[in-house]
């Protein structure tokens, strides 16, 4: 008869899912068990120390803890410090010290901390992950860093955020070993030190994040090179991170790195814009085959700021971006619209806020033949998110929103026919009869004044809409808070008006009619729901109030439709 299985006869890695599955009281309970139990549950409640709270000082001050440390540091994996005092209980380097340490949860106290080093010296030495954070004191501990990650062969990520010496830096290069994978730094380094850091990182590495930042007094020479037999390849890199302003100094720290990375590298979040500028910089990324896919404000020279000329220039040394974001960007002219016209693969454009005219919208819409997402109106923040900020609802879209002019868009091809969501206000002249307010400068000539001359502009528009058979989202109006803002002049959306054009749409799920003088009446809701059979919503029917036309009403209350906008209820 065989024995029965115990837990103690289990594989390690069966094991350790059983651990998974406790809690730090349930693993205490099962290592005063017995002495098995002991061996089996003891590494996984000293795998991760965290000194994170300034309670925990008083706990770490007492000898039996110390001692404690020092005969389970060998179960430790991850080290996470946030106060230099704490560092000098697992990384001496002195044979004793005496360390007065502010707590932070009595800042009026001042503690001290025996350490007993001789019991410290050899320990440690397991370690997978390293974090040292901002520390409260001014005291360097360099030293004890650089110890620790020599001790620790299998280190595979360090994190450092307090402020280390550039010889440290250097030294911490020199001392990084072939099993680190994830290296982050946010101590701000000079252009110099982190081309050396970049260029003598190990061979393995991952993940990079450094903090480059230029010193006012600090000189900076282009011709420095740190290392005479060149940088070692990163050929496993996969991102890299730099935060900081090093204006000037992109081209000398990064291209001789680049050169030594692999098409593994997806994925750069480099804070200063400066980079984007750069052909050379664009052509290292382009033999990586890297795709740095969106522009956004931020990134342009002066932000939402800049001149058309800026964008412009930008958009033209970055061929190969898909999306651009003009949230905001006032100055957004004719020179953008044409850079944006000859951008093979871009796929979405952002243009709330800017003040793009109808025009340079045709010119890009003439080019851009892979253009598959097009907003022109803020997004409308939801209302659980307005409740929480306490905002006043309902809230109204962005006034700043870019209105275009429907003979502006129609005139000419659309080289697009992929197009997926269409959101934007279309200027289109109405009857008088239809416009309680001064139609503007879209009036007809006199003589014309009749439904068919109205119609007829309307049906262009239709037409190219039409074109678009992959349309999932048309939204052509947006949330109003007054009548002051609702527009007028828009597609009546009847099907006298050519609303029976858009019958190829056959995928459409959103159809926004907010803020719109548009006339959809019972006839119209009967063609949506037999000629859009995926349709799931319909914004506008009624205003803020739930008041709806009373043909709409009743044909809803008779029908049911599948698109009913959730949350809105007509009243009845």
């Amino acid at each position: 008869m065989t024995s029965r299985p115990s837990l103690e006869s289990l594989p390690p890695e069966v094991q350790g899912i059983v651990t998974d599955y406790l809690d730090m009281k349930d693993l205490t309970t099962c290592v005063i068990a017995n002495s098995d139990w002991k061996a089996i549950f003891t590494p996984p409640i000293w795998s991760t120390i965290n000194m994170d709270r300034g309670s925990q000082f008083a706990k770490f001050s007492t000898p039996a803890v110390q001692q404690a440390l020092t005969r389970n540091a060998r179960y430790i994996k991850h080290l996470s410090i946030h106060f230099s005092a704490m560092l000098d209980c697992v990384v001496p380097d002195t044979e004793s010290a005496q360390i007065d340490i502010v707590d932070p949860s009595a800042t009026h106290h001042v503690r001290k901390l025996i350490v007993d080093h001789s019991l410290l010296s050899t320990v440690w030495t397991n370690l997978c992950t390293l974090e040292v954070h901002s520390c409260l004191q001014p005291i360097a501990f360099e030293t004890q860093i650089v110890a620790l990650v020599r001790r620790n062969r299998g280190l595979i990520s360090l994190r450092l955020g307090h402020d280390q010496a550039v010889e440290t830096i250097q030294e911490l290069a020199s001392v990084l070993r072939p099993s680190l994978r994830e290296f982050h730094l946010s101590t701000p380094i000079s252009p110099n030190t982190a081309k050396f850091f970049l260029e003598n990182l190990p061979d393995g590495i991952r993940t990079i994040s450094l903090n480059i930042q230029i010193k006012p007094d600090e000189q900076v020479d282009h011709e420095y090179s740190p290392t005479e037999v060149g940088p070692r390849p990163h050929l496993l890199l996969e991102s890299l991170r730099i935060t900081g302003v090093f204006a000037g100094y992109q081209e000398h720290v990064l291209l001789p790195f680049l050169a030594c990375c692999s098409t593994k590298l997806k994925k750069i979040d480099i804070t200063d814009t400066g980079y984007f500028s750069s052909k050379d910089i664009g052509s290292a990324l382009a033999l990586l085959d890297f795709d740095y896919s969106s522009l956004y404000p931020a990134e342009f020279p002066n932000g939402k700021d800049s001149l058309d000329d800026e964008i412009a220039d930008l958009l033209e040394s970055n061929p190969q971006v898909t999306s651009v974001y003009l949230t905001n960007c006032r100055s957004a002219g004719w020179r953008t619209a044409a850079a944006l016209h000859s951008i093979e693969h871009l796929h979405e454009l952002n243009l709330c806020g800017s003040d793009l005219p109808s025009r340079e919208l045709r010119t890009i819409l003439a080019g851009a033949k892979n253009l598959r997402f097009l907003d022109a109106i803020s997004p409308r923040p939801s209302r659980k998110r307005l409740e929480a900020a306490r905002a006043p609802l309902p809230m109204r879209m962005n006034t700043n929103d870019p209105l275009f002019f429907s003979n502006d868009l129609v005139e000419g091809e659309w080289a697009t026919t992929t197009l997926e969501r269409f959101v934007c206000r279309v200027l289109v002249q109405r009857p008088a009869w239809h416009v309680p307010v001064p139609a503007g400068p879209l009036n007809v000539a006199a003589g014309e004044n009749t439904m068919e001359v109205y119609h007829a502009m309307q049906r262009p528009l239709y037409r190219k809409l039409a074109l678009q058979t992959h349309l999932r989202e048309l939204t052509l109006g947006c949330n109003v808070a007054s009548r002051r803002d609702f527009q007028w002049n828009c597609l009546e959306m009847t099907l006298a008006s050519g609303l029976g054009e858009l019958a190829t749409l056959k995928d459409l799920r959103v159809l926004s009619v907010l803020g719109m003088n548009h006339r959809i009446s019972d006839a119209e809701l009967e063609w949506m729901d037999a000629h859009w059979p995926r349709l799931e919503r319909v914004e506008g029917l009624c205003d803020k109030d739930g008041n709806a036309e009373p043909e709409v009403k009743a044909w809803i209350w008779k029908n049911n439709p599948r698109w009913k906008t959730p949350g809105v209820r007509i009243n009845f």
